[in-house]
């Protein structure tokens, strides 16, 4: 992609050139930025827009530093396909690449989790939360236990309660004159 961008002032802040990945959570990846002033004339900038399989949006971001002398534009953007990459990720004075026709993008601090799959992601914070409500039930069942005697065999809140496994087997408890036992059925 080339477009051409004109930076001049005292207070112009910074152009940045982001993609942004819509599905199926949507993230932001910094591809190219310029900041402050870059002289009274325009100037070519160039990204290497990679082919993906996710969709993603080429996103202008244009950021106003303080005071009123200052301005940015933007103008003649091009997607195309004529440019060579090596001619693409070129530099150009004035401006400052970020990761452009870079293989290992993902090895960059702060990436890590934007190489990962959602969907992995959300299995493993749903499996984390699962044990954590497991833990936080066992302790609340073995303090409620506690409080009402279970150390004397008080256990008239669990008595006729069958008790089922995973796999669906189920355990039975059997009273044997004043001894209780609990077996598989």
């Amino acid at each position: 992609m080339t477009f051409w961008y004109h930076m001049s002032g005292s207070h112009v802040g910074t152009l940045r050139v982001k993609l942004r990945y819509q599905k199926p959570e949507e993230y932001d990846q910094l591809v190219w930025m310029a900041i402050g002033h870059q002289g009274d004339h325009w100037k070519e900038g160039r990204v290497l827009l990679h082919k993906s399989l996710k969709l993603y949006q080429v996103i202008f971001e244009g950021e106003i530093g303080k005071g009123n002398f200052g301005g940015i534009a933007v103008d003649d953007i091009s997607i195309n396909n004529h440019i060579s990459q090596d001619d693409c990720a070129r530099s150009t004075s004035g401006y400052e690449s970020i990761g452009e026709g870079d293989e290992n993008i993902s090895r960059k601090p702060g990436n890590v989790l934007k190489t990962l799959d959602p969907i992995l992601i959300t299995i493993i914070a749903m499996s984390a939360l699962g044990v954590l409500l497991g833990a936080v039930c066992g302790v609340v069942l073995y303090c409620a236990c506690w409080h009402s005697g279970i150390s004397e065999r008080n256990l008239s809140a669990l008595e006729n309660y069958n008790f089922e496994l995973v796999d669906g087997v189920k355990l039975k408890k059997d009273k044997l004159n004043t001894q209780s036992t609990y077996s598989e059925a």
